[in-house]
């Protein structure tokens, strides 16, 4: 309750006490009542002492404790600032794309499981393909935009063959100009003529060396591949220069694939191809089977 200090001034009053002159006669009143007075008197110097130490009754511990208590508030105060700094970007961030945003498409698989969606944002320059998709099989996809609007499983193309959403037609084609990749102020390159050799009769596919407009990965319908993360999760954001909102939202509409497997563009070596790439590597650049779709909507 009280400090060694506090002890040692009680301490010394009593011995003050003790050395005070004995005129009193043994046998009085008085000298019956000294130890009893003497007891009283150091507990009011120790409840003394107590009372000076108490923090409740320390005017600079209080002030000490109202400091720390107004930093707390100032931080905290900081801290929400901040978070509402930070939301105050994500909202305004949002509004812009909302602004920008003319399409998307709501996609899903052959079973009808929403897989998530692509938003189409006017850009600078061209159109912003904005993807975020969840529940696919991890790795690369291949992923492009196709002429008609509709996402049908089991359905026919212009050939009668039969799939999941082969009724959304091919990529959008567009229009590819002729110095596509030419840099301004160079002359465009010279293409050798390909030394293909005579196809064998039967052995392969009706086959077309040359890629030229019109075919993959020429088209206007054309991106990147995909990557799924582990989680199954694909965010992608891609900026190009070969669509429109007209040509996207036009009578038949157009529809955004995703592939079971990357495409390769159209990117196939000689040693794997002498004869040249066939329809289908100038098709879809061999990305395989349809595995979600999603119908671009005014949006």
């Amino acid at each position: 309750m009280s400090t060694t200090r506090d002890g040692e001034t009680a301490d010394r009053s009593l011995s003050a006490l003790n050395r005070a002159p004995r005129s009193v006669q043994a046998g009085s009143p008085l000298r019956r009542a000294t130890p009893l007075f003497s007891l009283a008197l150091a507990s009011l110097l120790v409840l003394s002492a107590c009372s000076d130490s108490d923090p409740e009754s320390d005017p600079d511990g209080e002030d000490a404790a109202e400091t720390e208590e107004a930093a707390a508030d100032g931080d905290e105060n900081a801290d929400q600032n901040a978070d509402g700094e930070s939301a105050s970007d994500d909202d305004e961030e949002q509004s812009d794309e909302e602004e920008n945003r003319f399409a998307v498409a709501e996609l899903s698989d052959a079973a009808g499981n929403d897989l998530g969606s692509v938003e189409f944002l006017e850009a600078e320059g061209g159109v912003d393909v904005v993807v975020d998709l969840t529940d696919l099989n991890a790795g690369f996809r291949g992923m492009g935009i196709h002429e008609v609007g509709e996402c049908e499983p089991q359905s026919s193309d212009d050939s009668d063959a039969v799939g999941d959403f082969l009724s959304a037609g091919d990529h959008i084609e567009g229009d590819v100009d002729d110095d596509e990749g030419v840099v301004e102020g160079e002359d465009e390159l010279e293409e050798e003529e390909p030394d293909v050799p005579d196809r064998p009769e039967g052995e392969l596919p009706e086959a077309q060396p040359e890629a030229g407009e019109g075919t993959h990965p020429q088209h206007a319908g054309d991106l990147p591949n995909l990557l799924v993360t582990e989680d199954g999760t694909a965010k992608s954001t891609v900026t190009t220069d070969r669509l429109s909102s007209d040509l996207l939202l036009d009578d038949d509409g157009s529809a955004f694939i995703v592939y079971a497997s990357p495409d390769n563009h159209g990117n196939v070596p000689e040693r794997y191809a002498p004869y040249g790439v066939d329809d289908e590597t100038l098709a879809n650049g061999d990305a395989g089977e349809r595995m979600a779709c999603g119908v671009i909507e005014d949006g």
